[in-house]
């Protein structure tokens, strides 16, 4: 008879087949026999019965209704689940629970409790960054009343982290960092005959399946493969820089046409009605809005990626870059003020705001009523807006990354920084 294998993922989904917590059920059925399984309360109803020798076992969400205010609300809701566990224990070889958390003790307690022998097997999907940030609240001394209710919740937490440990008979770690760091202990526990490095991997036909999904399901898979072997901020570099030159040449691939027709027709004088030789090309205003263009395209790329990175889904970024979108492109509705009155309270704001500031400073430049204070003060702007909004970028993307099924607040970026 074959051994039974059942992971529990409250909130799985069908692309998440092509992820690790997927991937592991099928692989325990095709290469190891177990007859394996997957629990959850199939919130997108995308789920089949079966698929490539694992059995879906969807159970209904016990009271729905009720918002996660607090830790017992969670519980409650896994009430089928739960249900389902104390049932089957005893028919469950092995146990795989998805990261170290409150939730994952209570099912390894349960599961112990009523099958001695069972083996479970955590994968800890571990951010690294968010570790160390509550060592540090747990350690820390609180300095206000506010501090101190979010130390006692931060402690309740690690602590039932801390006695799931001495149950679990095998940690994995998809990151090479996150592994080397927690190898030999967990918060003080010894693992070091338990801990082993899994990085996550792809299946050719699973990917196959899902490339009918949306783009920003398919990205979440690439990042999650491409974060297990290069660093956050290398990664991050990478994007923005590819994203600068490939504006750049865009920018080129129009502006070098013009260039090249301007200095071939300047001698050939006028054409219907337009003098070109009366036409004065500057070199130095043409630099100048190149410099405008890449220091308002770098703003613009951190901002976007810190708003991807700190939203759990496409659909939920959207709104927000909609509202950065406004303001990049609300000068356009004032070119009149631009143009004509360049020392207005109004053009000034548009200039020197550095969401609205990329087009005033190109159109200003192109006429030629931007002063070379203005032209200084915009730049040191810039310059530290473009420094500020790329921090935090790195800082979004390290922790908001791989997560899922929560926002990161503005908050926990600031306090990060």
């Amino acid at each position: 008879m074959n051994k039974t294998f059942l992971h529990i993922s409250e909130e799985f989904e069908y692309t998440w087949l092509g992820k690790d917590n997927g991937m592991i059920p099928i692989y325990m059925s095709e290469k190891l026999g177990y007859n394996s399984k997957i629990l959850t309360v199939n919130l997108k109803n995308d789920l089949p019965d079966n698929e490539r020798g694992v059995e879906f076992i969807k159970v209904k969400r016990k009271f729905a209704f009720l918002s996660n205010f607090a830790y017992w609300t969670k519980l409650v809701k896994r009430y089928n689940i739960f249900k389902y566990l104390i049932k089957n224990a005893k028919n469950i070889d092995v146990l795989m629970l998805f990261h170290v958390s409150r939730c994952s003790y209570w099912y390894a307690h349960i599961y112990k409790k009523l099958n001695p022998n069972g083996f479970i097997y955590v994968k800890a999907d571990f951010n690294l960054a968010v570790y160390q940030k509550e060592w540090n609240i747990v350690n820390s001394k609180p300095k206000s009343l506010r501090e101190f209710f979010r130390k006692r919740r931060e402690s309740a937490e690690y602590n039932k982290r801390k006695k799931l440990i001495p149950m679990t008979d095998l940690i994995s770690y998809e990151s090479l960092e996150a592994y080397e760091f927690m190898k030999y202990s967990y918060a003080g526990i010894n693992t070091k005959d338990k801990t082993i490095y899994l990085p996550n991997g792809y299946d050719n036909e699973i990917i196959e399946k899902i490339k009918v999904k949306t783009s920003e399901e398919k990205e979440n898979r690439v990042i999650e493969m491409l974060l297990t072997t290069v660093e956050s901020k290398v990664l991050l570099s990478g994007k923005i820089i590819s994203l600068v030159i490939l504006g750049l040449l865009q920018c080129m691939v129009i502006i070098i046409p013009i260039l090249f027709g301007f200095f071939i027709l300047k001698s050939a004088g006028t054409i219907e009605g337009l003098n070109i030789p009366n036409i004065v090309f500057e070199p130095g205003s043409f630099l100048l809005s190149f410099c405008f263009f890449a220091l308002s395209y770098l703003l613009y790329a951190g901002i976007l990626l810190t708003v991807g990175s700190a939203m759990p889904t496409a659909q939920e970024a959207s709104s927000y870059v909609g509202v950065f979108m406004m303001f990049l492109f609300m000068p356009l509705y004032m070119v009149q003020a631009l143009v004509s009155t360049p020392d207005a309270l109004i053009s000034k704001f548009l200039t020197f705001f550095p969401l609205t500031s990329p087009i005033p400073l190109l159109i200003r430049n192109t006429v030629g009523n931007l002063s070379t204070s203005d032209t200084i003060i915009a730049i040191v702007i810039m310059l530290i807006s473009v420094f500020v909004v790329l921090k935090l970028s790195v800082i979004a993307f390290k922790n908001g990354s791989l997560q899922y099924s929560r926002k990161l607040k503005l908050k926990e970026l600031l306090k990060s920084a």
